[in-house]
């Protein structure tokens, strides 16, 4: 199992672009789970995020702004994989993007 963390605050434009990518991983989409921390965005972020359903496993925690540290510690706090791994709500992951790291996992 995979955990990504994505810190997000204010980025709804791109956090849902991101969330598709996810969507549409080569990795199989019961082995990895998504963990969206935003820092009390007001820019409709969260109704987007208790409306979204993807196929994935995703959680959405909101906490108060600690900062971006602050969102991805609370993200490693909360992941139930055995590696964690960081995105951002502005960078979409290629379609191979989770697969390429749990092979690399692999070699080490």
């Amino acid at each position: 199992m995979l955990s990504v963390v994505i810190p997000t605050y204010n980025r709804l434009k791109t956090l849902q672009y991101v969330l598709e990518g996810f969507q549409k991983q080569t990795f199989p989409l019961n082995r990895f789970e998504v963990i969206v921390v935003d820092s009390m965005s007001n820019d409709g972020t969260e109704v987007f995020m208790q409306n979204f359903k993807p196929h994935f496993h995703l959680r959405y925690i909101r906490q108060e702004n600690r900062g971006r540290p602050g969102a991805r510690n609370r993200g490693i706090q909360e992941a139930k994989g055995e590696v964690v791994l960081f995105n951002d709500a502005d960078i979409i992951p290629q379609e191979d993007w989770l697969e390429k790291h749990e092979k690399f996992n692999e070699i080490l």
